[in-house]
């Protein structure tokens, strides 16, 4: 684990796309307004914007971290988005493990590793079905790719694959989860957070 994060972190900026700003569900039903009221002594921002690429969050990441105070940390996830879109994967990882390299060097980060998505993104319109195995194949490349990316860079990771089965009954429309499925992310949050690792 990175030392960065020994200092006395007072708070952590959320930087990611929906499934960050909470979307599908009620203003403070999301994971990071959860899991904000479940922690002690640490206040989360949310900074999560419902559309946005990888590059879009990494580049809002990079300007916000130019300005931190020592008691300041920072988390990140995207990529879905990118996914769906059909973005090469091999230009989805080059351009995280480049940016993230050069961000763990100077602030306390969180990487946080999305959900899969299930087959009701299909009927929701999410996505095509002639994409959908190939897309979840990827994302479960990518998520593999983050965790070894974690490892290397000696990184805080949140890997809410552990927290979200990709089960219909947690989602609202197989992409975003539902109240519930964000109360599971949340009470991961506070896990790795309160004390835990997330591994």
């Amino acid at each position: 684990m990175s030392a960065l994060w020994n200092r006395n972190i007072s708070m952590i900026h959320c930087f990611g796309d929906s499934l960050t700003e909470g979307y599908g569900v009620l203003p403070g039903q999301g994971w990071v307004a959860l899991a904000n009221q479940g922690l002690k002594g640490i206040s989360l921002y949310n900074h999560g914007v419902c559309g946005s690429l990888c590059g879009d969050i990494l580049d809002s990441l990079s300007a916000a971290s130019g300005r931190a105070r020592k008691d300041e940390g920072f988390f990140f996830m995207g990529g879905t988005n990118d996914i769906l879109f059909g973005i090469r994967l091999a230009v989805l990882e080059n351009r995280v493990e480049k940016e993230l390299g050069r961000l763990s060097e100077r602030i306390p980060l969180t990487l946080g590793i999305p959900p899969l998505f299930t087959e009701m993104s299909v009927e929701t319109g999410w996505q095509e079905a002639g994409s959908f195995k190939r897309n979840k194949r990827d994302l479960l490349d990518y998520q593999k790719f983050l965790r070894a990316l974690a490892k290397d860079l000696g990184i805080r990771v949140m890997d809410f694959t552990k927290a979200l089965p990709p089960e219909e009954k947690w989602y609202t429309d197989g992409i975003h989860p539902n109240k519930e499925g964000y109360e599971k992310m949340a009470l991961f949050a506070v896990k790795v957070w309160g004390g835990g690792n997330g591994k």
